[in-house]
């Protein structure tokens, strides 16, 4: 499969770049701004661009970007960076794909159980409501930003993933 990734320098996108590509699979990194790496694609998120060389056959998209929501104190400037970079780049991946005209593509999108907010002691599937808080809107308004993708008939999947825990990185580092 060719696969297009972002977020591949976080912990889960490094985690899957090398299992992706151990298991035989072309996987092409997207990167913000201008690149010249091999295997790698220029990713212009305000404008929905992607460019490079191996773009046109994508089977995939595995859109894992956003800012690491524990790596600073929440200050307004922070929290509008953290939902920015979730929903303007989901947005834009799509919208960058699309403009591609490649034949319709996988995605599957990062999302998180922070969509549930804190609902006490009950039991939550992937049917239940969303809570409240900033984290169960960043998450809300992410999956929202997705539903486009779905609507033109585009495969979709969300991934709400819980913490992270890896002894390199992420909660247990």
């Amino acid at each position: 499969m060719k696969i297009l990734l972002t977020g591949s320098s976080g912990l889960i996108g490094k985690k899957l770049n090398g299992a992706l590509k151990a298991r035989g699979d072309e996987v092409l990194i997207a990167k913000r701004g201008t690149t010249s790496e091999r295997n790698t694609v220029s990713w212009e998120i305000d404008r929905a661009e992607l460019s490079g060389v191996g773009l046109s056959n994508l089977d995939a998209v595995v859109h894992l970007a956003g800012a690491p929501i524990a790596q600073k104190r929440w200050s307004p400037e922070r929290k509008a960076e953290i939902y920015d970079s979730r929903i303007n780049a989901t947005r834009s991946i799509f919208q960058a794909v699309e403009k591609l005209e490649v034949p319709k593509v996988r995605f599957v999108i990062a999302s998180a159980i922070g969509f549930y907010g804190d609902q006490g002691d009950k039991i939550l599937d992937e049917k239940s409501p969303g809570g409240v808080g900033f984290l169960a809107k960043v998450t809300t308004d992410w999956e929202k930003a997705a539903a486009p993708i779905n609507q033109d008939g585009w495969s979709v999947a969300l991934a709400r993933t819980g913490i992270v825990l890896d002894s390199r990185g992420g909660a247990l580092a």
